[in-house]
């Protein structure tokens, strides 16, 4: 099973009408640290809060903007 990962970013609530594709990751790390590095350019205190919640969550809280990371199976049809 091949997979990728979709990064998101939108308001903070993650409404569906809000999300953003801002990168299509081969690897979760670096759809991660990809997030991180905008993240550290407009909250640079809640840099680690944000690593945690990307890691055990796929997504980050409390931000003017957040992030959602969508894990993809490729060669599978469905909405994603």
């Amino acid at each position: 099973m091949k997979e990728v990962f979709i990064l998101y970013c939108g308001d903070a609530w993650l409404s569906r009408s809000s999300l953003v594709c801002m990168g299509i990751f081969s690897c979760f790390d670096k759809a991660v640290d990809a997030a991180l590095e905008e993240i550290k350019k407009t909250d640079s205190e809640r840099h680690e809060e944000c690593h945690d919640e990307l890691v055990n969550y796929l997504q980050t809280h409390g931000l003017e903007e957040n992030w959602w990371i969508n894990i993809v199976e490729l060669d599978k049809f469905g909405e994603i």
